[in-house]
């Protein structure tokens, strides 16, 4: 798919067959092949590479894993070697996000002209999407790192006097009213639960409110909700229309509930 930016893309999967026994099995593999239109360094296609699984990750809604990087130069191909990380878990449909190939390479591009201020936030991603912590554990990343992203998002003049109510409030305001109510309910007390329950968590000794997520079976909720809310965002960064995000996100945000 030939783009404005400095990139073409292409598509493939990659179909494997084999019959063991009585029984026939199949494997499919997504390809992805990436062309500059300039030449880049070795560690420009590694780290592309890593990033690339980072945006996929979000457009199916779980984890899943590069297994391997190829060089081309002409009819020459050099396999490159890389420390296996992370895991591929089962691919739920329902949540995967299915923009067009043009919306894909779109977001695609712009997923790897973010600069390189997004590398922390992106390694935080990560780390949620792997971490097996406790549910308090990956409700504070989440709040770290919703907060983190409108930090990314927000021109740097009106960013040092913002307080963390008025952040998740402009970060809601990027969803569609009718949106916002479908999957985050009262805009109002879903920012007061998240702002409350982060401050219980992390200044030991603050007095319990009603807004405070006591119970790890309603912050487990809660949080998948928050981490539906950022995916969302990202998503929506990187150019792809709230029509193509919200069904799937919205199902994310209510597997467990």
């Amino acid at each position: 798919t030939s783009l404005d930016h400095e990139y073409l893309f292409s598509f493939d999967i990659k179909t494997e067959v084999r019959i063991e026994a009585e029984e026939i099995r199949t494997r499919n593999e997504a390809i992805v092949e990436i062309r500059p239109h300039q030449p880049k360094s070795l560690e420009w296609f590694l780290r592309a590479g890593y990033r690339l699984e980072n945006f996929f990750c979000l457009i199916v809604g779980t984890s899943l894993r590069v297994e391997s990087i190829a060089l081309k130069v002409g009819a020459e191909t050099g396999w490159c070697r890389r420390q296996i990380r992370g895991s591929n878990k089962e691919l739920r449909h329902e949540v995967t996000v299915r923009p067009t190939s043009a919306q894909l390479a779109h977001s695609m591009a712009l997923w790897l002209d973010l600069p390189h201020e997004f590398d922390s936030f992106e390694k935080l991603l990560y780390t949620i999407r792997e971490g097996n912590g406790s549910v308090r554990t990956r409700f504070l990343s989440l709040a770290n790192a919703i907060e983190g992203f409108h930090r990314l998002t927000t021109p740097t003049t009106s960013n040092r006097h913002i307080n963390f109510t008025k952040r998740i409030q402009e970060l809601i305001s990027r969803l569609s009213v009718s949106f916002a109510v479908r999957l985050l309910g009262d805009a109002i007390a879903f920012e007061a639960s998240l702002r409350a329950t982060r401050d219980y968590l992390t200044h030991p000794g603050l007095p319990i409110q009603s807004t405070i997520l006591i119970d790890d079976l309603d912050m487990f909720v809660f949080t998948n909700k928050c981490e539906a809310l950022l995916r969302f965002l990202v998503l929506l960064h990187v150019g792809l229309d709230e029509s193509v995000i919200s069904e799937p996100v919205y199902r994310q945000s209510r597997l467990w509930s």
